[in-house]
């Protein structure tokens, strides 16, 4: 669900087309300024620095309360030296105000910051400012900007955004040039209805990804970001999700929410969707997770069990396809029995551990278990339905004989025997031993390098790496490993606030390397690879190419040492 009341936005400009000139007027709007006071020029401009440079470096956070709405506002740098800056404000926001001079148009910093908001699936709402300058041409800035977006492949909805016209200095934007001119509203109205509010989770533990780091005399560090789920105030105790998996239980000392020019403000909760600051830690660092739960990455059954007699389900599924932790079935099993279901366990992914006694066997506990003959199972691609339930079977061959199945492929199905034939002996166990072994000292040389692993490592053949501590994407990341010759997969991570087409990060496994013949060393070797790959595209985002070939020329020289085939 979205938060109805809430907007997060950020502004984009290049230097001098009037950014901070129009915050200023929006929170005048906002009622930040007495109608008696004088505007604070560069009201957002807090370092000394940029207030002489003019132009924005720290991303900084303020907001409007504008009839029943809390209009966050982040201003961005507009330099690709502070890449990691901009980033971060991305991930915090559901859209961005572009402002244009109505005489030079877009210009270069304008782009790089539009491509990371485009590339998030941003609204935006383009703001042609300066329409009173002398050679002003808003009509041609207009069509000077959709060509922008159409380079910057901006998608059919980003493409159709508003634009609005005016002169901050003169205090009003338009929708259309020959409307009159009555201050900034047309504008606050263009953000509520355009921009939508920020995706919460509700009823479930506080979360809070820590996306920016401030500092207050009082309380010393205070950590930013926007509220994910539940909510938090002060006295609150919860668990700090270190980078490196550690955690730490912290009391919470202040809440604060922003409001106009003097920052922040004393709020009594900090509610999901909107940006806050929170303090109560010495050291507390970019990236780190904040959390009311300890252990939020891992299955709480206990909570499975509230929902399930909460809600009577007929079907209960457990499975995963990124979740690197054993399945309780058993648990599972019990929470069936308790509300009158089914139980589904759905094993494509770790079947092949299941036939090498490396994982528990679900069949046990299920009334229905499903597989893949692929992945860690390493036969050909198909599929597999297993139930002992003679009315389920009934079910299954009605539904599925002769209307889904087609024609029998007799060189899969001769591929399959050899799979499962593979799969009953010693070598197979041997083999699956060396896939969880694998794995798990890729995921150790991975934490040692900096990433986070979720649940802290990994029991099976796969492992989820977080790259916000990179300030990476899953899809940048897939891409340019990729080009590197490592293949992987983008994946979405608890509570992200990437799209599922984006996603915060990226699945690893162990199986096919580990057929290949790869130990210990090898792993440790990958494991740096992606790690150069990873670090050269965090701070090389536009152009990793030269990083990529050497590690591409590295993978090539690796596998040619453990060739597939004996000639």
């Amino acid at each position: 669900m979205r938060a109805k009341h809430i907007r997060n936005i950020a502004i984009i400009a290049h230097v001098d087309h009037g950014k901070t000139t129009i915050v200023d007027l929006l929170l005048k709007a906002g009622g930040v300024y007495r109608d008696n006071q004088e505007i604070e020029e560069r009201a957002m401009d807090s370092m000394d620095q940029e207030r002489e440079r003019g132009i924005t470096i720290k991303a900084k956070n303020t907001a409007i309360h504008w009839n029943d709405y809390i209009i966050n506002i982040v201003d961005t740098p507009g330099h690709a030296d502070f890449g990691g800056e901009v980033e971060r404000v991305m991930k915090m926001v559901d859209g961005v105000l572009l402002i244009v001079d109505a005489a030079e148009g877009p210009q270069a910093q304008t782009r790089f910051v539009l491509r990371k908001a485009l590339a998030q699936g941003l609204s935006p709402i383009v703001v042609v400012n300066k329409v009173d300058r002398d050679h002003a041409d808003p009509l041609g800035v207009h069509d000077r900007t959709l060509e922008l977006f159409l380079d910057l492949e901006a998608n059919e909805k980003q493409f159709e955004a508003p634009f609005l016209y005016g002169s901050a200095k003169e205090g009003y934007f338009v929708s259309n040039l020959d409307d009159s001119r009555d201050g900034v509203i047309p504008l606050l109205e263009t953000i509520v209805n355009q921009i939508e509010g920020p995706e919460i989770i509700k009823d479930s533990p506080f979360k809070m990804l820590v996306s920016n780091i401030d500092w207050d005399d009082y309380v010393g560090r205070v950590a930013i970001g926007k509220v994910q789920a539940g909510t938090i105030q002060k006295g609150d105790k919860i668990w700090r999700i270190r980078t490196d998996g550690e955690v730490n239980e912290v009391k919470i000392t202040k809440v604060f929410e922003y409001s106009g020019v003097s920052g922040y403000k004393d709020s009594a909760i900090g509610e999901p969707g909107n940006i806050v600051g929170v303090s109560g830690f010495e050291d507390v660092n970019i990236g780190e997770t904040l959390s009311a739960d300890e252990e939020t990455e891992l299955i709480d059954y206990d909570k499975v069990e509230k929902i399930a007699t909460e809600n009577k389900p007929k079907l209960i599924i457990a499975g995963g396809s990124a979740y690197s932790r054993i399945i309780d079935f058993k648990r599972f099993r019990e929470i069936c029995d308790k509300v009158g279901a089914y139980l589904l366990v759905d094993m494509a992914h770790f079947s092949g551990l299941v036939a090498g006694n490396a994982y528990p066997n679900p069949t046990k506990y299920a009334d229905v278990v499903t597989s893949t003959t692929h992945k860690v199972l390493r036969g050909p691609r198909g599929g597999i339905i297993l139930t002992n339930n003679e009315e389920l079977i009934k079910k299954f061959n009605s539904a599925i004989f002769p209307g889904l199945q087609g024609g029998p492929l007799m060189h899969v199905i001769a591929a399959k025997a050899v799979c499962f034939k593979e799969a009953l002996s010693e070598d197979f166990k041997e083999y699956t031993k060396n896939v969880i072994n694998n794995a798990k000292i890729l995921s150790e040389s991975l934490i040692e390098k900096g990433f986070n692993i979720f649940s802290g490592g990994t029991d099976t053949h796969l492992m989820l790496l977080d790259l916000r501590s990179f300030n990476v994407t899953g899809k940048d990341a897939q891409a340019s490993l990729g080009r590197a010759n490592i293949t992987c997969n983008k994946n979405g991570i608890p509570f992200d606030t990437e799209s599922p087409m984006i996603t915060s990060g990226i699945r690893l496994g162990t199986p096919a390397c580990t057929t290949r013949g790869f130990g210990e060393q090898e792993f440790k070797l990958i494991a740096e690879l992606i790690h150069k790959v990873i670090k050269g595209l965090s701070e090389n985002k536009l152009d990793n190419s030269r990083i990529e070939k050497e590690v591409k020329k590295e993978i090539i020289d690796l596998c040619a040492s453990f060739p597939i085939y004996d000639i």
